[in-house]
């Protein structure tokens, strides 16, 4: 399962929803995938203070751009894969939602 966690402004809360939805995936022990495309990265920050006695969760920062290359490579390896990334206006290049944005089966919000 792929989820795309997105939104055009920043500050409503897609790290925490995705970060959320990551621990939940882990504590029931899936095996998770935390893509943060986000400008600011700030998974990654969350990754890097996590507890390591806590259920793993791999985050990697990936380019927005690059999200559609990578996402199919990917899914194989992981049986849940979170997106995270700032949309762009439909006037704005680039946008992720030409690539893993449409190979989400699940976005939120809707």
């Amino acid at each position: 399962m792929i989820l795309a966690v997105v939104n055009q402004k920043g500050g409503t809360g897609k790290t925490t929803v995705a970060t959320n939805l990551a621990t939940l995936f882990a504590r029931n022990g899936a095996d998770v995938l935390l893509i943060d495309a986000d400008p600011q990265q700030s998974a990654l920050d969350w990754q890097r203070d996590r507890p390591a006695h806590l259920p793993a969760v791999s985050v990697i920062g990936l380019p927005a751009p690059n999200l559609h290359r990578e996402i199919a490579r990917l899914k194989t390896k992981y049986e849940r894969i979170i997106s995270l990334f700032l949309r762009s206006p439909a006037n704005r290049t680039p946008s992720p939602r030409r690539g893993s944005f449409k190979k989400s089966s699940k976005k939120w919000p809707p």
